[in-house]
């Protein structure tokens, strides 16, 4: 694949050739560079946050020394973690241990090849570099930046802090041009996310007729999301390629608050082919690719579209630092954090609520800064009020997590009532008993179910209760405290069927008969209701029958349940 940069060089050298003037046609080459992303196109993919890691992920090299990070180019294609914070600010000045000349060397190879691995800041920041240039020659730097040429890499959750880029060009340069930016000078078909940068990128003159590309972040060439500038920057010879957080790019959730040419360079950048929800300070610099926003606006999520202040952005309204910074990677860390007020309660019963008045958390941060907040429910993790005992709960701000320790105790219970004191039940019927234990959120809502007389009811572990036969027995629910409540079961078992030893008499008046009555079961507690349809002819009590005068009678035996039998009676 043939780089943008060399489809630009030669474009460069045509237009040349076709004016004869030794200068560019400004027209021909603006399109040119634009034609070249048409290999790529902005990808709006939702990122997950990645957090600093202790331990180095499989298939990466762990960047802890200025020397692990300048190997970096003998192996382009790699991927690296950052473990730690890197200062380059006395190495790279002038005269300094790693000063070759121009300050930092950018990371690419011996004849300009592209990084194309995978570097990842892992939320730590490289702090003062330097890169600075007096050539008056055609050797002055082309690509400049922590990486210079980056064709495809992948750069994340990093943090370019107090920046310092000094460079001069001539305009006699041959036909080459430059790429300046804090995190990378070019990186074509590459994609940064999750980084920030400050400090200041100063470019005196400018190369070859006027054609730099210059950026607070990345010179050009890439898909850039959810990252910001801080960075001061003064090139006033670059005429088209510059912005405040690119020189050329396509971009999503991006800002800058840094001066560009003093106000009248690209806030953000030139218009390229997509730009989705970028925004600039106002009075940093001109509209190009982004919306102005005023001081107090930039200190609000509600201004910034599209910018995701759950998962990746966040407005730290303690920090010296007013506007937005990335969760992945703040800008202003804290030092140190600790709870100089707990919180007065500390001792709670069992599905209470978690009551934080009275804690205070103190934080300092790396920039000297202390202050102090009270403790909200946000800031806690690690609290279940249901669960009793000695809990330790995290307050997490930013990067930074202390403890402290709360009690749950155990709710006791004060009463229990069961849903029937007394019942009948059938031989075989079976109702359910329930408990109603106060008060609601005690502890242990268990009850111990039992029967007195499990010959006559029995009851099982959930408060079923089946009737066995005849009789009387107690059920009772029992409390893990000991408190109890009781319910009178009584049995009874129906009459299936009744019969009687005659079903047609005769008698005379005056005279008696008896008439047996035979129920089954037999051991039914069911009852026998003697009746006469003719009282004036027979009578009838307890099955004996008397006649009364001459005639006829039904005399009828009922039980309790409904079961019926008759006799017919002539009286003569």
């Amino acid at each position: 694949m043939i780089s943008w940069k060399k489809v630009m060089s030669i474009l460069l050298a045509a237009a040349l050739l076709l004016s004869g003037t030794g200068m560019p046609l400004v027209q021909e080459t603006y399109a040119a560079a634009k034609t070249r992303k048409t290999t790529s196109k902005m990808n709006l993919r939702k990122k997950m946050i990645t957090y600093s890691v202790d331990e180095v992920p499989a298939g990466y090299t762990a960047i802890r020394t200025i020397d692990d990070l300048y190997a970096i180019r003998n192996n382009l294609s790699g991927k690296y973690i950052l473990m730690n914070d890197i200062d380059l600010s006395q190495a790279t000045a002038p005269g300094g241990a790693y000063d070759t000349g121009n300050g930092w060397t950018p990371i690419q190879g011996n004849k300009e090849e592209s990084f194309e691995g995978v570097f990842d800041g892992n939320g730590y920041h490289i702090k003062g570099m330097h890169i600075y240039s007096e050539s008056k020659e055609s050797t002055g730097l082309t690509y400049v930046g922590l990486f210079g040429d980056g064709a495809t890499s992948v750069i994340k959750n990093l943090g370019m802090v107090d920046v310092d880029i000094n460079v001069t060009y001539d305009y006699g340069r041959d036909f080459r041009q430059c790429y300046i930016g804090a995190l990378i000078g070019d990186a074509y078909d590459g994609e940064i996310s999750n980084c920030f940068a400050t400090g200041k990128i100063i470019v005196n003159g400018s190369p070859y007729g006027g054609r730099g590309i210059v950026g607070g972040i990345v010179g050009g060439g890439c898909i850039i999301e959810n990252c910001y500038s801080a960075v001061h920057i003064e090139a006033p010879d670059i005429k088209e390629f510059l912005g405040g957080v690119f020189g050329g790019a396509d971009s999503a959730q991006t800002y800058s608050c840094g001066q560009v040419n003093e106000g009248l360079g690209n806030a953000i950048g030139p218009m390229w082919e997509t730009h989705k929800n970028d925004y600039y300070l106002k009075g940093s610099g001109i509209q190009g690719a982004g919306t102005a926003l005023t001081e107090t606006q930039m200190q609000s999520p509600a201004f910034f579209t599209g910018f995701d202040f759950k998962n990746v952005w966040m407005i730290d309204e303690l920090s010296s630092y007013p506007y937005p910074q990335l969760r992945a990677c703040p800008q202003v860390r804290i030092k140190n954090m600790e709870l100089t007020s707990p919180p007065a309660k500390l001792t709670y019963e069992q599905g209470d609520k978690l009551d934080l008045s009275g804690g205070v958390l103190s934080i300092t941060y790396e920039d000297g800064v202390t202050t102090s907040t009270a403790l909200d429910n946000s800031m806690i993790s690690g609290a279940n009020m249901n669960q009793p005992g000695k809990q330790t709960l995290t307050i997490n701000y930013l990067n930074a997590a202390s403890t402290f320790d709360i009690e749950v105790q155990k709710v006791e219970a004060s009463s229990i009532a069961l849903s029937k004191k007394s019942m009948v039940l059938k031989r075989n019927e079976k109702t359910q008993l329930s408990a109603v234990i106060k008060p609601s959120n005690t502890t242990d809502k268990s009850v111990q179910w039992e029967s007195d007389n499990e010959v006559v009811a029995t009851v099982t572990k959930k408060g079923v209760v089946r009737g066995i036969n005849a009789g009387s027995a107690t059920i009772t629910a029992t409390t893990s405290n000991g408190l109890t409540a009781s319910c009178e079961v009584t049995v009874k078992i129906p009459a299936k069927s009744i019969k009687l030893n005659k079903t047609k008499i005769t008698l005379k008046k005056g005279k008696k008969k008896t008439i047996k009555a035979t129920v089954n079961p037999l051991e039914t507690t069911d009852t026998i209701q003697w009746s006469s349809s003719n009282t004036k002819v027979a009578t009838v009590s307890n099955g004996v029958i008397k006649a009364k005068k001459k005639g006829k009678a039904t005399i009828m035996a009922k039980t309790s349940n409904g079961k019926k039998a008759y006799v017919k009676v002539t009286v003569k």
